[in-house]
């Protein structure tokens, strides 16, 4: 971990963004740190979360947790001489909403895992400015407190003390999904236009949106890395124009020194084309690939409506759709190690 870095150094090292103050103008900034250091080729980037110079405040923390979950590098850090700032110290409501976020980070792990991956492989960036994904949107050109994770999922920190909701900027290019309440898919809603929006955020939410096509893999989180590696995979599958969604993963053991070139690491392709799930192996050297099990699809903004649905050829009906269009399959045993299908049988119009 150094701060004192240079092209290049991406391949060996972490980046902290330095000595930073605690306070609202700078938890802002961090974002923008952030994203030129990716640009920079080096991913693995944050700030000090709550701040480092000066004492920190529990509404300024909790907002800073948020944003810091999503960082590459993610650390609260502060001085000495200043006050605590950890989140326990601030009661039980900044404790919750800091344990929330990190919830829904150690959730993604696997997509934050497989875009460290392609940014090793191919390059690009793993957090970037929304001009990245939409270079011909001219909006995007100047918008520094959004960033993307990849090219699926959009991140709106709150950043300014006492406010309960912010402007968004949704580019009209996508259809955008709000999963803010993360681990509540009834409260999953597709946005009814693009352009800018009023998103309502009070001090426990933190606006989160899956962009439609760009599919996310999850697992169920856990008190570590290697408590998170036990739990069921998933996979989540916002739809674009053409009702259509597709991703990545990659997964190793998560400790061995190059995976990559020793083959030892599990590569995957999953899409959803004309109603069919497939999720195909790509590369598989990896001993450790038939612990992986995906326990649970969710499919958002599927408006037609499904009468039945078949598990590699066999009927199921363990499914649940709303009037949302959100689609929830479940008590799946999926190894990630095989290749399979899932088809959903809609009922025909007349």
């Amino acid at each position: 971990l150094s701060r004192s870095t240079f092209v290049g150094s991406g391949t060996w090292v972490a980046h902290w963004l330095g000595d930073n103050f605690s306070n609202w103008s700078n938890l802002r900034k961090s974002i923008i740190g952030m994203l030129q250091f990716n640009q920079f080729g080096i991913p693995f980037v944050g700030a000090d979360i709550c701040g480092f110079i000066g004492d920190t405040e529990p509404d300024l923390c909790a907002r800073w947790q948020q944003l810091g979950a999503f960082y590459p590098f993610s650390r609260n850090h502060n001085a000495l001489g200043t006050i605590e700032q950890d989140p326990g110290v601030f009661g039980p409501e900044v404790a919750k909403i800091t344990k929330d976020a990190l919830m829904i980070r150690y959730s993604l792990l696997p997509f934050l895992y497989t875009l460290f991956y392609q940014h090793y492989t191919q390059g690009g960036t793993v957090a970037r400015p929304l001009w990245h994904e939409f270079p011909r949107d001219s909006e995007t050109r100047t918008i520094d407190d959004q960033f993307m994770w990849g090219k699926a999922l959009m991140i709106s920190p709150v950043l300014e003390k006492d406010a309960t909701n912010r402007s968004i900027y949704l580019s009209p290019e996508s259809r955008w999904y709000s999963v803010s309440e993360f681990f509540t898919i009834e409260n999953f809603y597709e946005e009814p236009s693009g352009g800018w929006i009023t998103y309502e955020a009070p001090m426990e939410v933190l606006p989160l949106h899956l962009r439609g096509g760009a599919a996310v893999p999850f697992q169920q989180p856990g008190l570590n890395t290697v408590e998170s590696r036990k739990g069921g995979m998933g996979i989540m599958l916002p739809l674009d124009g053409n009702n259509e969604s597709e991703g990545d993963l990659y997964y190793d053991d998560g400790e061995s020194i190059g995976s990559q070139e020793n083959g030892d690491c599990l590569i995957s392709h999953f899409q959803m084309i004309q109603g069919e799930i497939s999720y195909n192996v790509m590369f598989n050297h990896w001993e450790g690939s038939d612990q992986l099990v995906f326990t649970v699809i969710t499919v958002l903004g599927f408006r037609d409506e499904i009468e039945s649905i078949t598990v590699n050829g066999v009927g199921s009906r363990n499914f649940y759709q709303d009037d949302k269009g959100m689609v929830t399959i479940y008590m799946l045993q999926l190894p990630a190690s095989e290749n399979w299908t899932i088809k959903l049988n809609t009922i025909q119009k007349p």
